[in-house]
């Protein structure tokens, strides 16, 4: 106990630590403000009608003007019940529109990206019309629930604080070694023990840092823009990794959140082996990026990796794409998946534990 307050007194105590942690929140601001400005429907709305009109004015064609015409009261009519609130009515003149849309592309052009595009967006507002919700892009989300799951949990975690409590492990681990000799040596206590008490700091320290880190977007965001809800849809693909499949944000949320409390202690095992041979904060920080973010980085890039990419741990980082079989879709692997994410992180954890323990054992046995 007092070894773990010892080492918790460090961490807390390096105001580095606190301005990488400031830093991180004044990043989650700056998103939150850029989605504000760029998550609206009803100012796409608003844009399609100026343009219909403007397209009115030049038109002679008279069955031009009547399918123009159509379109201005469709939108007007959107526009009206979604100002006074009537989002579900809104939504169903939307969705009569995208219908005809849908329609004309599959007399025209018949482009299967284009119908899977129509298709998404239809099946998108059924949901939220069946709801009465207002409408928040998940791909610029600016309410608690929907920021929490989309922007924080699978933007800004993965790419930002990931890195930042990388960098903390980093120093946590090698500030024991003096001119490379490991002072802890000089405890009075196994090797073991030591070892776990660090472990057990780094993964506290991480598991906290990340529900603060939720908890603050979640609050910043609904103060804003207003709570937003659980059962917000998010379209992308079924088991198959073809067919279309709506998902809420609950299930992405609860799927984001083990795969990453998963990882977490993943990388806390990982930067504890590699301190006992990167003595270096810096170089040994360096090192975990390359590992962890050239999973995330190349393999996507790399086809002959296709095959074998759900055994690469860290790209389960990007753990919204799993669930939704984004990343299997992309890859062609099916396996790429939460139920294989589980295992696989699970594996590698067991394998990395054994690993330490192992070699402390051995170690405590010489000394």
């Amino acid at each position: 106990m007092i070894l773990l307050d010892f080492y918790s007194k460090k961490i807390y105590r390096n105001k580095f630590n606190l301005i990488l942690l400031v830093v991180l929140g004044v990043v989650m601001g700056v998103l939150l403000y850029f989605n504000t400005l760029s998550n609206t429907l009803a100012l796409f709305v608003e844009s399609e009608l100026g343009a219909m009109n403007e397209q009115l004015a030049t038109t002679t064609n008279q069955e031009q003007i009547a399918s123009i015409e159509q379109q201005i009261e469709n939108n007007e009519l959107f526009l009206a019940y979604y100002e006074s609130g009537q989002y579900s009515e809104a939504y169903k003149t939307r969705i009569e529109k995208l219908h005809r849309v849908r329609d004309i592309t599959v007399r025209t052009t018949n482009n299967d990206s284009e119908l899977r595009q129509w298709d998404e967006s239809i099946a998108e507002l059924e949901v939220l019309a069946e709801h009465n919700l207002q409408y928040d892009s998940v791909h610029s989300p600016t309410k608690g629930f929907q920021f929490m799951t989309y922007s924080t949990a699978n933007s800004l975690i993965p790419y930002l604080l990931i890195p930042s409590l990388i960098l903390i492990m980093a120093s946590l681990f090698t500030d024991s070694y003096k001119r490379n000799l490991n002072i802890d040596l000089t405890y009075p206590l196994k090797l073991t023990e030591l070892r776990m008490s660090k472990f057990t700091t780094a993964l506290f320290y991480s598991v906290i840092s990340y529900l603060l880190y939720m908890l603050i977007s979640f609050g910043l965001s609904s103060l804003i823009s207003g709570v937003g809800s659980l059962d917000y849809p998010f379209v992308a693909y079924a088991k198959d990794g073809i067919s279309m499949h709506v998902y809420d944000t609950l299930t992405i949320l609860q799927g984001s959140i083990i795969l990453h409390f998963l990882l977490l202690v993943l990388l806390v095992l990982l930067v504890l082996l590699l301190s006992d041979y990167i003595r270096n904060r810096l170089y040994l920080f360096f090192v975990m990026l390359l590992l962890v973010f050239s999973q995330v980085l190349v393999i996507p890039l790399v086809p002959p990796l296709y095959g074998i990419s759900h055994l690469f741990p860290f790209l389960y980082l990007d753990a919204k794409s799993i669930i939704s079989y984004e990343s299997a879709f992309l890859l062609g692997n099916l396996n790429l998946n939460f139920t294989t994410g589980i295992i696989v992180v699970v594996g590698w954890i067991v394998v990395l534990a054994a690993m330490i323990l192992i070699k402390d054992l051995k170690k405590q046995k010489d000394m």
